[in-house]
């Protein structure tokens, strides 16, 4: 038997392995840069994979490891392909012969952009876990500030794209890091970042593209009032994509979503090119996933410009 049988067999015994006690994936080839995870790049649905922490079941995966062994059918994946199901979502690292294959659990989704104000890679899922609890001096250099954290960033290669000192990534929390080193192996991308609040014009141009390209379609609702004593209300809906930190429908069914968890990055026209006015507690609501519109009891502006505007919500049910 040559290597090349001995390797069909192998990941054919894989698969039959993940029939039986892996769960379904949806797995997804990036086609370019933008938004990987779109449903035009998927390749296969329903692909039964596991992922265990050693391969001998022996100890569970632990924190700061973000790499997983892959039991799965590895003639149907290839180096770069998203996998997506309940337990998360894991990009293929390596298939080396004759060895399991290496996959990452993502706990991110970020963003790229380098030496300039639009993103070069939008919406890439990946792996971002602390490098340093000492951190680095704050880039603001204010006094008082703390440490900005390092992290370690782990990311499929990118077609086209290669990342470098000083290019800036942001993510789904709507944190955003600058890259310290960059080093592109036969794994993929590894990346060590700083944390940093600087809000630059690279950033808010930043922003707005990904909003555009990727945000989320929320509703804003204002309320005026009219006649006295029985007053009438009129209701003026402002459609904007969005980027939402922290959402999840739990936290606004029937309780109090704090300002913490619902961080709104919005850009300062709606879906139809409609100036947005910035949202005041007396007469807000915001409406997400057709649910029932919540009042908003606080705004923080962060910051309103002419591109995109942050601001942190509060609402109640």
């Amino acid at each position: 038997m040559d290597g090349v049988r001995a390797q069909s067999k192998i990941y054919r015994g894989m698969g039959k392995a993940a029939q039986r006690i892996g769960l379904p994936f949806d797995v997804y080839r990036p086609s370019d840069a933008t938004d990987p995870l779109a449903t035009g790049n998927k390749v296969v649905s329903a692909l039964p994979a596991h992922f265990t922490a050693d391969g001998n079941y022996t100890k569970p995966n632990s924190y700061g490891a973000a790499t997983w062994q892959a039991m799965l059918d590895g003639a149907q994946v290839a180096v770069g392909d998203y996998l997506t199901g309940d337990p998360g979502t894991f990009f293929i690292a390596a298939r080396q012969p004759l060895l399991p294959i290496l996959a990452v659990s993502c706990n991110r989704t970020v963003s790229l952009t380098q030496g300039g104000t639009s993103p070069v890679a939008v919406g890439w899922p990946a792996s971002i876990l602390v490098e340093s609890p000492r951190g680095d001096l704050p880039v603001e250099d204010v006094a008082g500030n703390p440490a900005n954290p390092s992290w370690r960033v782990l990311l499929p290669a990118v077609a086209g794209v290669q990342i470098d000192v000083a290019d800036l990534l942001t993510d789904e929390l709507l944190r955003q890091y600058i890259v310290n080193s960059a080093e592109l192996t036969d794994l993929g991308w590894r990346i060590s970042a700083t944390q940093t609040t600087l809000l630059t014009d690279s950033v808010i141009h930043h922003y707005a593209t990904v909003i555009r390209l990727i945000g989320k379609t929320i509703t804003l609702r204002r309320q005026t009032k009219s006649g006295g004593a029985n007053p009438v209300i009129t209701n003026t809906d402002y459609s904007v994509k969005a980027l939402i930190a922290g959402y999840d429908a739990n936290l606004i069914n029937g309780t109090t979503v704090t300002v913490k968890d619902l961080r709104v990055i919005v850009g300062t026209k709606d879906v139809n090119g409609n100036a947005i006015p910035t949202p005041a507690p007396a007469d807000w609501q915001v409406i997400i996933d057709g649910g029932a519109p919540r009042s908003v009891v606080t705004v923080r502006p962060e910051y309103a410009g002419d591109q995109i505007a942050v601001f942190e919500l509060q609402s109640r049910g």
